[in-house]
């Protein structure tokens, strides 16, 4: 014990030193096991070991000793340093109101060290040892099992391991010299900023955290206040938290996975210069409530973000990017130039900056409940709750997006399908797609499922919809081509404008119908086709157009085809064609209820049911309507410069409106009626039906240069036929023409009870009609005829007109002239003016009606089964030509009219043939004959006058007698005188042989050529008659003629 101490010696041991000031240990060897206390300062120096001492002083300085090894070092007011050559171990070193400063050559284990400023340790190695430092603690060795604390900062050098370790200080640092860092917690009031080789398995809490590492940073738990900041080449599996609002996480690595970041902000950067981050390569990065996540240089960058804020993502990689995020929206900026975005996300995604939101090749959105996004890609699949909405700089290939409220994608380019396939690109209950280029290609559609759609692009439109539902089609516009293919049983709705601008527009529903409604607009330039499994539907106003505007030009066709339902068009539905136009229903009916129908070249109208028309049909050339059952044409149809043809194949055809056309008409049917009631206007006009009537009405008229009606049942025509060449009409039942008007008609019947009953008003006719059927009657009413050939097989005839011909008429009983056998026809001529006679053939009776002159051209001009009766109001027959030659089984009479001129001693008639009775008649009441009758070259009637001239001429007793003798053969018949009577020949019947004027007034014969209802018993004046004498006897007869 002193005030003063200095101990020398080569080794010191079991020593006690107690020095009031200071305490100095010298010794060459060790020192143990002593104690030391010294009021100041103590300071050993030896070149051998401590052991077990316990040194308590002001200060302590030990130097020069190898090793320490257990012991208590307590400085009380000033600081304790130690330098030792060896390790320092089991110690415990205290400054309570200064510093620790331990230099160790080897290491520092198991010690423990509190200082009240700071510590300051360096060894090889510092293992399993406590350190404690009010104002700072500084380390420079490897650290392993170690803990430090203080309040100030932590500094900690050239450790190639630090393994757990425990730090809790103001402010880590650990960037000189540090290789790697496993395990331990480092826990800082301020910033840690950490630089190693490794940092493997370590958590942190900090203000801040740096941490940096040149090969890696694993399974780390980083918590910070504000900023954290990784760097290394590899980060695996670490998670790092920034508990303070608008914190944030800055990641520079090559490579980085697994773990977690929680952050408002969160970056990625490369670690390397040129080395792209990986993030996420091997397992996805979670980031945990970040509001930005930034990558910059990514190579792959797979990030899974959960938050319930929006979050931004803004990505720059040169490989894929795998996105996802929790239930906020997601923003992207994504620049991945030809690669494979994926993004997930529970929420939305929309873009984060004005301009092109994500770049890359591909674009896949597995799912997201609202998409709107501007890109430049090439490929998109995406998978969407709600609302798709992108925008592509260029082209445009879908894999396949599935949105389940509506999709909305706008292309620089094309938009087209991924694969040469069928299988569907987009499925969406409202899809709308503008392409700068085309959607879908010419062998190639875009496969797509949807009930509300609209399509718009600068060159073509390819579309395959397979919705099953009924399908809206608000617009498709293409500068080129339409192309629209259905495969659901649903309808097609199309409200809007379908334009092929500059090519064709085909729309196709292989199993559905289609509907244009009202205002709705179909437009192609070159070919327009429209076909349909089922209906096909106009309502209200509708434009189907295929024209290029071109009005010299006829190559646009518009075909409409439904396979297996019906065509109806609106009163509104203009359809037009500068080519064809085909309107067609295979199985059901085509149904106009108004509008225009309009082509350049021929409209095609055809239905497998009935058409039905109220439109205005037109074509430049042909129109052509075929209807296996009904065709009803109510409104106009024109064919401009060519012909219209209607056929109806089971039922009726009717015509309710004006058919006009430059060369033919055709109406035809096979099994039922065709009815006309309204104008034909062609240059020729033909009516078919195989089984059918053909009927008109006063309003159905037909006017062309040729008519031709053939049907196998009747034919009724009330409207007028005016045809400038000629009519012909041929028809198993009866014809009947109200008002026929051509200069040549022909009418032939083959049926039962078909009579033809026909009006001809042309001024001039040439005529055959032809009844050739079983109780078939001829009637005609014209003008001027030429009656070439009327023939009625088995029927009368009567014909009315003005000036005729009656080249060859006939009225017989199964065409042969038999009288009463079977039943009896007759021939009524009536003619207002001439008559001409040719052939005249009557079953029965032969009637002739004429106001004016009849002659003959020579032949046999009339030949009847019973009587011949003509009427004359001119002369028969022609003096110096030919006299009218007759073959009647009855009698021949003839007749005058009021009107007959008197032609006194000139032939009134002139006449030849044979009679049932070889005489003619005079049958008009009076025994007047208006002129002189010449029958057979014979006088038989006459005017008195002439009459009396005559016989004394050739001595009229003589005369009369050889026309007794030559009537019975008689020689000698008369046996006393006879007085002749002028016009009075005597028939010898009751009195043969002695007949004298008082046999005829005792009224022993009969008389003939009375007026009707006159008998034997009425008076008759002679006088009164012939101004010859009276006659009056009740009880007997008189012949007389």
């Amino acid at each position: 014990t002193a005030a003063k101490g200095l101990i020398d010696d080569t080794a010191i041991g079991n020593v006690v030193v107690t020095a009031r000031d200071n305490a100095a240990l010298n010794a060459t060897g060790d020192i143990s096991n002593s104690s030391i206390l010294a009021e100041n300062a103590a300071k050993l120096a030896l070149n051998g070991d401590l052991n077990n001492n316990t040194v308590t002083a002001g200060s302590i300085e030990i130097t020069g000793l190898a090793n320490i090894e257990n012991g208590s070092y307590v400085a009380k007011t000033a600081a304790l340093s130690v330098d030792a050559s060896g390790t320092i171990e089991g110690a415990t070193f205290t400054a309570e109101l200064s510093s620790v400063d331990l230099d160790a050559d080897g290491s520092i284990f198991n010690s423990t060290v509190t200082a009240l400023t700071t510590a300051d340790l360096t060894a090889m190695l510092i293992a399993d040892t406590s350190v404690v430092a009010g104002d700072g603690i500084t380390t420079s060795g490897m650290l392993r099992n170690n803990t430090l604390t203080s309040h100030g900062d932590v500094v900690i050098k050239n450790a190639s391991i630090i393994d757990n370790l425990e730090v809790a200080a103001a402010k880590i640092t650990a960037t000189e010299n540090i290789g790697t860092i496993t395990d331990g917690i480092l826990i800082s009031d301020g910033a840690t900023t950490v630089s190693a080789q490794s940092i493997l398995g370590t958590a942190f809490d900090a203000a801040t955290a740096d941490l940096t590492a040149a090969n890696s940073i694993e399974g780390i738990d980083v918590r910070v206040d504000t900023n954290a900041k990784l760097n290394s080449a590899s980060i695996l599996d670490s998670d790092v938290i920034v508990s303070n609002a608008d914190g944030s996480i800055e990641v520079k690595a090559t490579a980085i996975d697994g773990g977690s970041l929680r952050a408002d902000k969160v970056s990625f950067d490369e670690f390397a210069t040129d080395a792209d981050i990986q993030v996420g390569a091997a397992s996805a990065v979670r980031v945990l409530g970040a509001e930005n996540i930034t990558v910059d240089n990514g190579g792959l960058v797979n990030i899974v973000s959960e938050n319930d804020q929006d979050t931004t993502f803004t990505v720059a990689a040169s490989d894929d990017v795998f996105l996802t995020q929790g239930n906020g929206n997601m923003l992207v900026d994504i620049t991945a130039d030809g690669q494979v975005v994926t993004l997930t996300a529970a929420a939305d995604i929309d873009g984060a900056v004005a301009g092109v939101d994500i770049t890359a090749k591909n674009l896949i959105i597995t799912t997201a409940e609202n998409v709107t996004v501007d890109t430049e890609i090439e490929q998109i699949k995406a998978n969407v709750a709600y609302d798709l909405d992108l925008n592509e700089v260029d082209d445009l290939a879908v894999d396949l997006i599935s949105a389940g409220r509506k999709a909305k994608i706008d292309a620089g380019g094309d938009i087209l399908d991924s694969a040469d396939d069928r299988i569907i690109d987009i499925v969406t209950p409202e899809l709308a797609l503008n392409a700068g280029g085309s959607i879908g290609t010419l062998t190639n559609a875009l496969d797509i499922s949807t009930q509300k759609l609209t399509a718009d692009a600068d060159a073509l439109i390819n579309l395959l919809n397979v919705s099953a539902q009924n399908v809206t089609v608000k617009k498709l516009i293409a500068g080129t081509s339409v192309y629209f293919a259905a495969e659901g049983s649903g309808e097609h709705r199309f409200t809007g404008d379908v334009i092929g601008a500059d090519g064709d527009v085909k729309i196709d529903s292989a199993a559905g119908d289609l509907v244009f409604a009202n205002f709705s607009t179909l437009e192609a330039k070159v070919d327009a086709d429209i076909t349909a499994y089922g209906d096909i539907t106009t309502e209200g106003i509708v434009f189907l157009k295929a024209t290029d505007g071109d009005p010299d030009t006829t190559n646009s066709d518009l075909n409409i085809v439904s396979k297996h339902g019906s065509v109806t068009f609106s009163s509104g539905t203009m359809a037009q064609a500068d080519g064809y136009l085909t309107v067609a229903a295979l199985e059901n009916d085509v149904l106009f209820a108004g509008g225009t129908l309009e082509a350049g070249k021929v409209l095609a109208i055809g239905a497998g049911g009935s058409v039905y028309s109220r439109a205005v049909l037109w074509a430049e050339e042909n129109v052509i309507i075929a209807a296996y059952e009904k065709a009803t044409l109510n409104g106009p149809v024109t064919a401009n410069t060519g012909s219209v043809v209607v056929f109806a194949e089971t039922d009726d055809l009717t015509v309710n409106a004006p058919i006009t056309a430059a060369t033919d008409i055709h109406l035809e049917t096979m099994d039922d009626l065709i009815s006309i009631n309204d104008a034909l206007t062609a240059a020729a006009v033909s009516l078919t039906s195989e089984k059918g009537d053909i009927l008109s009405s006063g309003a159905g008229t037909i006017d062309a240069a040729t008519i031709e009606v053939d049907t196998g049942g009747k034919v009724d025509l009330i409207g007028k036929l005016t045809a400038s060449e000629w009519v012909d009409i041929e028809a198993i039942g009866s014809v009947t023409a109200a008002d026929i008007d051509s200069g040549d008609v022909t009418v032939k019947t083959t049926g039962f009870n078909a009579d033809i009953d026909i009006n001809l008003t042309a001024d001039d006719t040439d005529l055959v009609a032809r009844a050739e059927g079983i109780d078939s009657d001829i009637w005609v009413v014209g003008k001027d005829m030429n009656l070439n050939d009327v023939y009625a097989f088995d029927g009368d005839v009567t014909i009315r007109g003005a000036n005729l011909y009656a080249r060859r008429v006939q009225a017989l009983d199964e065409g042969e002239i038999n009288e009463l056998e079977d039943d009896a026809h007759s021939v009524n001529i009536i003619a207002d003016g001439t008559l001409l006679l040719g052939m005249v053939r009557a079953d029965y009776n032969a009637i002739i009606d004429a106001d004016d002159d009849v002659t003959s051209d020579g032949g046999l001009d009339i030949e009847a089964g019973n009587d011949i009766d003509m009427t004359l109001g001119g002369t028969a027959g022609t003096v110096g030509g030919f006299p009218i030659t007759v073959i009647a089984g009855g009698k021949v009479k003839v007749g005058k009219k009021p009107s007959t001129p008197y032609y006194g001693k000139k032939i009134w008639v002139l006449m030849q043939g044979i009679s049932g009775d070889s005489e003619i008649h005079y049958s008009t009441p009076g025994n007047n004959p208006p002129g002189t009758i010449v029958w057979n070259g014979k006088v038989w009637g006459g005017t008195e006058k002439a009459l009396l001239n005559m016989d004394r001429g050739e001595n009229a007793i003589m005369g009369e007698v050889r026309g007794i003798l030559e009537r019975y053969q008689a020689t000698n018949l008369w046996y006393s005188g006879f007085q002749y009577f002028p016009h009075v020949r005597a028939h010898l019947d009751g009195y043969q042989g002695n007949m004298s004027i008082e046999h005829i007034l005792t009224g022993r014969g009969t008389v003939e050529g009375l007026p009707e209802g006159v008998g034997p018993g009425v008076v008759i004046d002679f006088l009164e008659l012939d101004e010859s004498y009276r006659w009056q006897d009740q009880d007997k007869q008189a012949s007389v003629k």
